[in-house]
C-alpha cells in the first residue's frame, strides 16, 4: 500500500478571501468598502482564485517529477522506455537487491542468497554479530568487543545432528563477500557453537497408554524442537533461534502436551556432559546408602549430585560402588523419589601447589569456563568460588577469592556452571546461550523414565537406564 502523500497547504478559495479581507482593516484603514462591486475586492478574489490553483499543483507530483526522480536512482544515462508505474515498480525492486554489505542485515541476506556451481552445499541459516573476532580461540578473547569486526556464523544445509560449514564452502563464501563488504570491515566466516544438553524426565502416562508410543513421540518432539534446521512445527521449522536460552518450563510444556501423557515432573538439563544416572527406588533420610540403574563412569571419591535441578538436591562423596548403586560418605538430608537424576560431577585434580592462593594448577581445563563455580576441600571444609580468569596454556585456573590456604595434590569439583540459571533456593530455570550458540540435544530411550500405576502406586514400566 502506497505512503499518502501530505497536503502542503490545505487552504481553500474561501479561506483566502475571507483572511485577505480580515487584513484590510489594518494595513488600509481607509478602505471602508468591502462590497463585492468594489474593484479591489475583486482583484483579492481574483488573486485568491490564482494562488487556489498554484496551491493544488503544490500537492501534485507531476510525471516529469517521478521521472526526474527515477533517474536520480537508476543514473544520468537512464530513460523511461514504456509505462511509468511498470519502471517504479523495476526500480523500487532492484533498489531492494543487496549489491553491497555494510549492515548485519545486509551480510545475512547475502550469504542466503549465494550459491555456487562447484561448491556443494548451500547456506541455510546466517547469523551476523557486529564487533565480535569468533574465529579466535581464546574464549575471553572472543566475548570482548572488537571494532571493525564482524563475526558471520553460517549454517549449511546438511543432514548432520551439528551442521557446520566445510572449510572450502567457507573459503568461497569468503571471497564472495569480500567483494561487497566495506574496505575498513574484517569478515569472519564462523560456524555456530553448539552446547551439549543432555534432558531427562519422569513421564507419568495415563491408563491405556502405549508407553513404547509415548517415549519414542517424546524423542522425536525433542529433537525438532532442539533442532538446528528443519524444526518443523516449531521455530516455523527454521530450528532454533541462535542465542535463545534454554528455558526448564518449556520442556515441561512440550512433554505435558504429548498424547498420553497424564504429568511430568523431574525434568533436569544437563550442559557438563557429565555421567548421569537414576534411582531405582526411593531414597530415605538419614541412609547412606541409594539404588541406581548403572554405575558405570562412577568411581569412590567422586562427587554426585542428586535431583540437580530441584530445590531439593544434596552434594555427596562416594565411600564405595557397587553393581547395584552407591554408598556415601555422608547421611542424606533429604528424601528423593524413584527415578531422581544422580548426576557425577567432573573433578579436576590439583597437580602442583600455588603459592598465589587465588590460583589452582590443575591437571586439565576441559570443560571449565569462567564463571563456572567449582568446590574444593580446604582443611576438610567445602569452599564454593567461582573462577575469575582460566589460562588453558599453563592449565591455572584464577579465582575471584582467594582460599584461607594453599591448595596442594586434591581433588576439585565442577559443581555449577556459569551456563545455569537458578532460583534463590537453588531450583534451575533457564540454561544460558550466547550469541552464536544453538544447541545440539542428547535424547534417547534412557531420557525418559516411563511411569504408570500399578496398585495404586506409580512405578517405572522398565528399567529404562538399562
Amino acid at each position: 500500500m502506497p505512503l499518502p502523500l501530505p497536503n502542503l497547504d490545505d487552504r481553500t478559495y474561501a479561506d483566502l478571501v475571507e483572511e485577505a479581507r480580515s487584513l484590510i482593516p489594518i494595513e488600509c484603514p481607509e478602505w471602508t468598502d468591502h462590497n463585492p462591486s468594489n474593484t479591489g475586492i475583486i482583484l483579492i478574489e481574483l488573486l485568491a482564485w490564482l494562488t487556489e490553483m498554484a496551491l493544488y499543483r503544490v500537492n501534485r507530483v507531476t510525471d516529469k517529477n517521478y521521472e526526474t526522480f527515477l533517474k536520480l536512482l537508476n543514473g544520468p544515462e537512464w530513460k523511461l522506455e514504456g509505462d511509468l508505474k511498470t519502471a517504479i515498480r523495476e526500480t523500487v525492486l532492484e533498489l531492494r537487491k543487496s549489491d553491497r554489505a555494510v549492515s548485519c542485515e545486509d551480510f545475512e541476506q547475502l550469504a542466503l542468497a549465494w550459491k555456487s556451481d562447484k561448491i556443494k552445499g548451500q547456506v541455510r541459516r546466517s547469523r551476523c554479530i557486529p564487533e565480535r573476532n569468533l574465529s579466535q580461540t581464546d574464549s575471553v578473547v572472543r566475548t570482548r568487543k572488537a571494532p571493525g569486526h564482524i563475526s558471520l556464523v553460517v549454517v549449511p544445509e546438511s543432514i548432520e545432528k551439528e551442521p557446520k560449514p566445510t572449510q572450502e564452502l567457507t573459503n568461497a563464501l569468503m571471497e564472495y563477500l569480500d567483494e561487497w563488504r566495506l574496505l575498513t570491515t574484517r569478515l569472519h566466516i564462523v560456524a555456530p557453537d553448539y552446547v551439549h544438553l543432555k534432558i531427562r524426565a519422569q513421564l507419568y502416562l495415563e491408563d491405556g497408554a502405549n508407553h513404547k508410543t509415548v517415549q519414542d513421540k517424546a524423542i522425536k518432539e525433542v529433537e525438532n524442537f532442539f533442532a538446528p534446521l528443519n524444526s518443523h512445527t516449531y521455530w516455523n521449522g527454521k530450528g532454533w533461534p541462535f542465542g535463545q536460552n534454554v528455558y526448564i518450563s518449556e520442556l515441561y510444556q512440550l512433554l505435558d502436551r504429548l498424547p498420553g501423557v497424564d504429568y511430568v515432573q523431574g525434568v533436569t538439563l544437563d550442559v557438563s556432559g557429565a555421567t548421569t544416572t537414576e534411582l531405582k527406588k526411593e531414597s530415605e533420610v538419614g541412609s547412606i546408602e541409594i539404588a541406581v540403574y548403572k554405575t558405570e563412569g562412577f568411581a569412590v571419591g567422586n562427587m554426585i549430585r542428586i535431583d540437580p535441578s530441584s530445590s531439593d538436591q544434596e552434594y555427596h562423596i562416594i565411600a564405595e560402588v557397587s553393581s547395584d548403586g552407591f554408598k556415601l560418605v555422608q547421611k542424606l538430608e533429604k528424601n528423593h523419589a524413584l527415578g531422581t537424576t544422580v548426576v557425577n560431577l567432573k573433578n579436576y585434580d590439583v597437580v602442583e601447589k600455588s603459592t598465589d592462593k587465588s590460583q589452582l594448577l590443575v591437571d586439565r581445563v576441559d570443560g571449565l569456563a569462567v564463571g563456572d563455580k567449582i568446590r574444593i576441600f580446604a582443611g576438610g571444609d567445602p569452599k564454593d568460588v567461582k573462577i575469575k580468569k582460566i589460562d588453558d596454556s599453563n592449565k591455572r585456573i584464577s579465582l575471584e577469592q582467594s582460599l584461607d590456604q594453599a591448595i596442594d595434590t586434591r581433588p576439585v569439583f565442577q559443581i555449577l556452571s556459569w551456563r545455569e540459571v537458578r532460583t534463590a533456593d537453588n531450583s534451575l530455570t533457564s540454561i544460558i546461550l550466547n550469541d552464536n550458540e544453538l544447541v545440539a540435544v542428547q535424547v534417547d530411550n534412557n531420557s525418559f523414565t516411563m511411569m504408570e500405576q500399578r496398585g495404586g502406586e506409580w512405578k517405572p514400566i522398565t528399567n529404562q537406564a538399562e
